[in-house]
């Protein structure tokens, strides 16, 4: 999916991109992610709004900028200040130009289904989106959120019709090393040998006196 259509160029205006940025403390602080100058938002590692960066294609750049402006929307919706919600999609609309080039270039198309299907699906889905950057610029949280929410299922669906199923490799965990006990330092429910207490030598029971 892809970010708003151009109409959403003249709702961000500088002013607003600003005003995404200035609030970047309630839902992208991070280390080494700060921003000064007015520069733009902080972005998802390994991709880009304006080239698509080495082992990658134009749509997986764009899905990695919209994973991460809609998981960042959410986190600022919760916190209370949707201002960070524009500057977000705006990447993603930037990185709608690298797209929309191999799309037309024939150099990237859906691994499955008809591309006129995709294309219908996702002009659908950014108009949608669209109204979400509206909703935030007029600081309507609930329409964020509302908006994300009803958006999720057409995602779902463009991605059954036209991608193949299964996590990227970026999404895979890493299987954590378990530790094991040093040799020769698994319990084994036994006492250590000679550990056991026992009456010395020669010791009796004591008995009660005959008679």
């Amino acid at each position: 999916m892809r970010c708003a259509t151009i109409p959403l160029v003249a709702i961000l205006s500088f002013a607003a991109l600003g005003l995404a940025c200035a609030t970047e403390k309630h839902a992208c602080d991070a280390p080494g992610r700060g921003h000064k100058g007015g520069a733009a938002c902080p972005m998802e590692a390994g991709a880009s709004p304006t080239a698509v960066p080495p082992g990658s294609n134009a749509v997986q750049n764009e899905m990695r900028l919209l994973n991460h402006a809609w998981h960042l929307s959410m986190s600022a919706a919760a916190l209370g200040d949707v201002s960070i919600v524009p500057g977000l999609f705006h990447t993603v609309h930037q990185a709608r130009a690298l797209t929309d080039k191999a799309v037309e270039g024939g150099t990237w198309k859906p691994a499955k289904g008809d591309l006129a299907a995709f294309k219908a699906l996702d002009q659908a889905f950014h108009g949608e989106l669209e109204k979400v950057v509206q909703a935030a610029v007029a600081n309507d949280r609930a329409a964020v959120v509302d908006g994300l929410n009803r958006l999720l299922p057409s995602c779902v669906a463009c991605h059954d019709a036209h991608r193949e199923p299964g996590l990227p490799a970026s999404m895979m965990p890493t299987p954590a090393a378990h530790p094991e006990h040093p040799k020769g330092e698994h319990p084994k429910g036994e006492h250590p040998k000679g550990d056991h207490p026992e009456h010395p030598k020669g010791s009796e029971h004591p008995e009660h006196p005959k008679g």
